[in-house]
């Protein structure tokens, strides 16, 4: 059944939330049941439940793209908390390509909103949500962003954060960024050879 047929005869069959909640712990055993238990778990926005079940089921392999731009299409509010964000970096590492590659159409939708999170919690105190927003910004490539991440590089003391914007830099460095990544390589040795790498590749 297509997106569209489903959409014209959909009818909504549960009441309850543990009616719903079988068809998506277990995705596979009813798509058609499991599209409309997606809607419904939307309309109660339970939207972290949707996205813990996703990826401890389809993390590995697995579904296909019809489940999955169902799914994504349906999560019209982009992610609002760090423990959000941190199934979405689950999912960007996931080597299911179908499943990322929906995932990541999905991401891109949500940029105006997803920035100034990101942004803000790059200056966070606490060093993991500075952590995660690099990681989240890897995928969405920006020129004022990577601006931002050097200059919070220049200011940024644990080697978790400096690892994630090494690998940003391997990904958008140009040679404007030498003078950064030379700094990098001084404070931080252990790094020493990825940033040999990425200097050379310039």
């Amino acid at each position: 059944m297509s997106f569209k047929e489903f959409e014209e005869h959909k009818h909504f069959r549960f009441n309850e939330f543990d009616e719903a909640r079988k068809y998506i712990e277990d995705m596979t055993i009813d798509i058609g049941k499991t599209l409309e238990a997606i809607d419904y778990m939307v309309s109660r926005k339970e939207y972290y439940f949707l996205l813990k079940n996703l990826v401890e089921q389809f993390f590995e392999s697995g579904g296909n793209s019809q489940l999955f731009d169902y799914f994504f299409s349906k999560l019209s509010e982009c992610p609002k908390r760090s423990i959000d964000l941190e199934l979405y970096i689950k999912i960007l590492d996931s080597p299911n390509e179908i499943l990322k590659k929906s995932f990541v159409s999905y991401l891109k939708s949500c940029v105006d909103k997803l920035y100034p999170m990101l942004l803000q919690m790059l200056k966070d105190t606490d060093s993991s949500k500075r952590e995660l927003a690099v990681c989240v910004l890897k995928h969405l490539p920006e020129e004022f962003i990577k601006y931002e991440i050097i200059a919070a590089a220049k200011t940024e003391k644990e080697a978790k954060v400096i690892k994630e914007v090494i690998e940003y830099l391997s990904i958008y460095a140009d040679k404007d960024n030498e003078e950064c990544l030379k700094q990098l390589r001084k404070n931080f040795p252990q790094f020493k050879n990825k940033i040999d790498q990425i200097l050379e590749e310039l």
